[in-house]
Parts: structure tokens; C-alpha cells; sequence
């Protein structure tokens, strides 16, 4: 680390040499002040030469949290802290550069160029990982929230994925920038957006549809019942803000039916001929069905003994309230699992 030190040095003894040199001019001349009526109690020259002191010392103090910076990083075993560290040395380099432009400094380009080549060899020994979240009705909220989280990692296996597969995954950042573009190989292409990606109703604006979704999630797994949840999404439905993404998905009828589906509809082995035929009878809980008789069940069109056969089996195992005539079918992750799994919460 010596030689950031020895850099730092040359630079912040150029710049403070160059800062006199072209504030020097810019001073009062004494000659000019004599006919001033009421001189300031402080005299101008004291005054910029204050500020230009001033200037300077704040280019020493940056230059020196720089340095420290990168003398961390390269030291530290803690990965938190050299993310940590990096990030200060590069705020430190953006408002130092800032602070040259400003200015004028003739050094600006050399100290922003060598500086910033050093801050990003440290950079790049370590793979930023970005967390994509799985743009569907069932995602659940806390991985929504997720998306796009950051962490940084010197391993090239990405950190730990969600509880389940299907939920998302991790994307290292590091590896798509190594990659030239089309037309750096010759190619007159656009690129595709890093952010684009597949969703359960096709292309769309990403970061609209994640807005959609983060509101249809927060409405559903809240504690209270099926039908004020159900209410819920109705008022988000007549919003019109997502009336988009509520057509592709063929209405909120739809929607509802996905993430609450007719209990009827979740019967193993019950077509939707069947399912129909229990709704029209009047037949939509566990406990009307349940109450119906063997006969009763097998005037119905498409149920026969062994659909009849796997209604009573499935009646026997259900879990839950049998008066509700839809099934809450969103799938819920507690925070505390939540930031075991990701740690990005």
C-alpha cells in the first residue's frame, strides 16, 4: 500500500501547488482598496487567502480518508467492511473530483483517472451479486421486497437462494460487465436490459409490474379474512392505475380465482365439468359436499364412483374451515425466515 500512499501524496501536493498557483492572480490588489470608503474590518486578501486554505485542507483531509480506505480494504478479512470501506473511498473520490472541477484544477483528469483505477482494482476482486425476484401473482411479499437487493461476495458461487427455486434468483452483476456489447464486436444491436425478464403475463414495464404485484401481495397476506381481502383487491381493481396488468391477466376475477380458488376447483380428480355441476347444486363448501349424499353426488354430470371415491377421500383430509367456499392459496414467508434466507431484509 505504499504506493497509493506515495500516489495520493504526489497528487494532493500537485493539486495544493496548482490551487495556489491559479488563485494567486485572482487576490485583491491592495492599490484598489485605497479608495474605499469604509474597508471590511477583515481585508479581502486575508479573506481568499482563508478560503483558498480552506480548499486545501479539505483536498488533504480526502486525499487521506482515500488512502485509509484502501489501506483498509486491502487489510481487512471482514467482507462487510471492505464493501463498506470501497464505498467511502469512492464518495470521497467523486466529491474530491467535484472539489478540482470546481476549482479548475489542471490536475483534475490525472487524480480522477489514477485514483479511481485504484479504487476499482479493489472493485473488481469482488462479484456484486443482484437478487431477481420471480414476477408472478404467488411471489410472495418479502421476496418482492427483495428485488434488486445487492450483496457483494469475493466468492464466485452466488449467496444463499430463496426458500424455494421458483421464487428467484441471483444474478452476478460483475460477470454480465466482462462481456463486450454487440456493437463493441460489430454489431449495430441494442442491448437487452439486464432488468428485463420473464413474468407470468409476458413482457412488461419491470418496475410497474413489481409495484402491481407488491400491492396485490400486501392486500392478500394480510391476517384478516378471505372475502376483506377479496374486497381489497376490488379496490385496487378500480383504481384503474393497474388496469394493464389486470387485463393481461383476463380481469380480477382472475386474479381472485388464482390467488383464493373456488374450493370446488382444488378437488383432485373433479373436472371442471364436475366442478360446475357442484356449484350450480348449490355443493360450494367441504361441509355442503360433505352433507350430500353418495346418490346425491353421482346424479351430477362427470362424477362417477371413482371421482366420488376421491371427493370423500379428499373431504376427510381437508384442513380448514369447511364453511369458506374459496381456499386462501397465498403462500406466506415470515420475516424472520425471510432474512435467514436472503439477508438482504
Amino acid at each position: 500500500m505504499s504506493f497509493i500512499w506515495l500516489l495520493i501524496t504526489i497528487f494532493v501536493g500537485a493539486y495544493i501547488y496548482a490551487l495556489f498557483r491559479n488563485h494567486r492572480q485572482e487576490l485583491p490588489n491592495p492599490e484598489k482598496l485605497k479608495h474605499v470608503a469604509k474597508p471590511p474590518s477583515q481585508p479581502p486578501a486575508s479573506k481568499a487567502s482563508n478560503s483558498i486554505r480552506q480548499v486545501e485542507a479539505r483536498a488533504v483531509r480526502l486525499g487521506e480518508i482515500i488512502r485509509d480506505s484502501l489501506v483498509i480494504v486491502q487489510n481487512t478479512k471482514s467482507l462487510e467492511t471492505r464493501v463498506s470501506r470501497l464505498a467511502v473511498a469512492e464518495k470521497s473520490m467523486a466529491e474530491l473530483s467535484k472539489l478540482l472541477h470546481e476549482h479548475d484544477m489542471t490536475m483534475q483528469g490525472s487524480v480522477d483517472r489514477i485514483l479511481s483505477q485504484e479504487i476499482e482494482k479493489f472493485r473488481a476482486k469482488l462479484n456484486e451479486y443482484e437478487f431477481r425476484a420471480s414476477l408472478e401473482l404467488k411471489t410472495p411479499l418479502h421476496i418482492l421486497l427483495a428485488n434488486g437487493k445487492k450483496t457483494y461476495s469475493p466468492q464466485e458461487t452466488p449467496p444463499k437462494a430463496p426458500p424455494e427455486q421458483w421464487m428467484g434468483h441471483w444474478i452476478n452483476n460483475s460477470l454480465f460487465k466482462q462481456f463486450p456489447t454487440w456493437r463493441e464486436i460489430g454489431f449495430d444491436i441494442d442491448e437487452r436490459p439486464l432488468d428485463a425478464g420473464w413474468t407470468d403475463i409476458g413482457p412488461v414495464d419491470r418496475e410497474r409490474y413489481i409495484d402491481f404485484l407488491i400491492n396485490i401481495r400486501s392486500c392478500c397476506e394480510q391476517e384478516i379474512g378471505i372475502s376483506a381481502r377479496i374486497n381489497g383487491l376490488y379496490a385496487i381493481e378500480k383504481s384503474d392505475k393497474y388496469s394493464e396488468f389486470f387485463f393481461k391477466h383476463g380481469g380480477v376475477e382472475s386474479v381472485i380465482d388464482e390467488l383464493f380458488p373456488l374450493v370446488v376447483t382444488t378437488i383432485p380428480s373433479v373436472n371442471k365439468v364436475a366442478s360446475a355441476a357442484l356449484l350450480k347444486a348449490g355443493l360450494d363448501s367441504v361441509d355442503k359436499i360433505s352433507s350430500a349424499s353418495d346418490s346425491e353426488l353421482l346424479q351430477l354430470p362427470s362424477i362417477g364412483p371413482k371421482t366420488l371415491t376421491s371427493i370423500r377421500f379428499w373431504i376427510n383430509g381437508f384442513v380448514g374451515d369447511a364453511t369458506n367456499v374459496r381456499v386462501d392459496n397465498v403462500i406466506k414467508l415470515g420475516k424472520a425466515h425471510e432474512i435467514a434466507q436472503l439477508k438482504l431484509m
